[in-house]
């Protein structure tokens, strides 16, 4: 009676064990989705934002150039 209940003590254990690591590797897998959506996302600005100075650039050079032929 005692060695069952053991038994049963300790399947139950193994069992939210298993579940628990499920867990884990299913929010690591979460954080670096998120992490990397949020690189992309910045690295998206960043090439959106210099493309936008690189066409403002050559707007005020263009401009200075009319000055002096």
């Amino acid at each position: 009676m005692v060695l069952a209940r053991l038994v049963c003590f300790m399947l139950r254990i193994l069992i939210m064990n298993r579940k628990r690591q499920e867990r884990e590797s299913g929010q690591a897998v979460t954080e670096y989705a998120t992490v990397l959506a949020l690189f992309l996302m910045t690295a998206l600005m960043i090439l959106v934002l210099l493309s936008a100075f690189n066409e403002y650039g050559r707007r005020i050079l263009s401009l200075v150039g009319l000055d002096y032929p």
